[in-house]
């Protein structure tokens, strides 16, 4: 339902009626009013049509000026807006990316650390075998030397039973040897008893 307001304009009233708020309607008649004797001021004209049509010029004027600041402004926004758009869907990419290269670095330092920390325990697993083999040489090593040793001890032994059973067998072979030179002489002695028997019989039978 429209207000109707009584309104002073230019020295008349005037019923004025509107959907608009009154103080609203007040405003807009104070508008005018002032517009009508700011042009009556300024100007020689008398007539109140010239003064009304004057003020609706201005006022057409500064309503179109308004309208086209306000145009500018809505273009003004419209750009911003599609900025803002362009900016966010950018912000959103960028974002987007950064997550994305985020997880991907992650993951490749993850990655990482999972090869680091297999390769860390294929090294230790080398080392163990390598120590392993290290023991398993000083083990043999040791077998070396121990067998060395007692190859020494039994060559030394041997030796000693060598030399002793080389002296037994020279002590034999001297023993044999008198045994022999014994036998030699008795047979010797022998022999030369039976050529001398032999000799005295001979010499019996010639002399009878």
């Amino acid at each position: 339902m429209g207000n109707k307001v009584t309104v002073t304009i230019y020295g008349k009233e005037y019923t004025v009626a509107g959907d608009k708020p009154r103080e609203d309607i007040i405003k807009l008649a104070a508008h005018v009013d002032d517009k009508m004797t700011e042009i009556s001021d300024s100007c020689a004209m008398g007539a109140m049509s010239s003064i009304a049509v004057l003020a609706a010029v201005n006022i057409a004027e500064e309503y179109f000026d308004l309208q086209a600041r306000t145009e500018d402004l809505e273009r003004r926004n419209a750009k911003l807006e599609d900025d803002n758009q362009k900016y966010t869907q950018l912000w959103e990419e960028a974002k987007t990316n950064y997550i994305d290269q985020k997880e991907e670095s992650q993951k490749a330092l993850s990655d990482l650390r999972e090869q680091t920390r297999a390769e860390i325990e294929e090294i230790r697993k080398q080392k163990d075998q390598l120590l392993g083999q290290v023991n398993g040489k000083d083990k043999e090593i040791e077998e070396l030397i121990r067998r060395e040793q007692e190859m020494k001890s039994e060559i030394e032994k041997g030796s000693k039973e060598a030399v002793a059973a080389s002296e037994k067998k020279f002590k034999d072979l001297e023993n044999n040897y008198f045994d022999i030179q014994m036998e030699n002489i008795q047979l010797k002695s022998e022999l030369e008893k039976m050529k001398n028997e032999m000799e005295w019989e001979r010499n019996e039978r010639e002399s009878h």
